[in-house]
């Protein structure tokens, strides 16, 4: 059997139409025709916005902290959908699109180990202490003593 092979330069696959694979077929009609192209993919991510939001939110997820985004889930419904420190929902929006962020998944930088989620600004604060206990222990007795005096 006579096996055709595809007609751009450099591509040895099997032909499928025109005289060009599928995949040389695709990326020439998708050059060619820019303007269809991009608007079938807005329309798609449109239709499909909050699958593919979790999409690459659980790939994120599985890439920086090695869970699922049903470990993810359960360790927000273990925390009511709160922030672990201050016991609020997150308020902060992403820039990109005005949705509300997910909450952050605050981690031991040092082992791994996953302590829990928290809200944008609980997050930035441990981050801005190190996530060194003396330090916001310190913090802690700083603000106490201004209380104190304020009384």
């Amino acid at each position: 059997m006579d096996v055709k092979i595809c007609s751009q330069p450099g591509c040895y696959r099997s032909i499928r139409t025109k005289g060009m694979c599928a995949s040389c077929y695709a990326g020439l009609w998708n050059k060619n025709n820019k303007e269809q192209y991009n608007e079938n993919w807005r329309s798609y991510y449109k239709k499909n916005a909050q699958e593919r939001r979790r999409y690459v939110k659980g790939k994120d997820l599985q890439k920086r902290y090695h869970i699922t985004l049903d470990d993810y889930d359960r360790l927000l419904k273990d925390q009511k959908g709160v922030c672990a420190i201050c016991g609020r929902e997150e308020r902060n929006k992403m820039s990109s699109d005005g949705m509300i962020r997910s909450l952050a998944v605050d981690h031991n930088h040092l082992t791994g180990e996953i302590r829990g989620l928290l809200c944008s600004s609980c997050n930035r604060g441990l981050g801005k202490f190190g996530d060194d206990p003396y330090r916001l222990q310190s913090a802690i007795n700083y603000l106490n003593r201004s209380v104190k005096d304020g009384e």
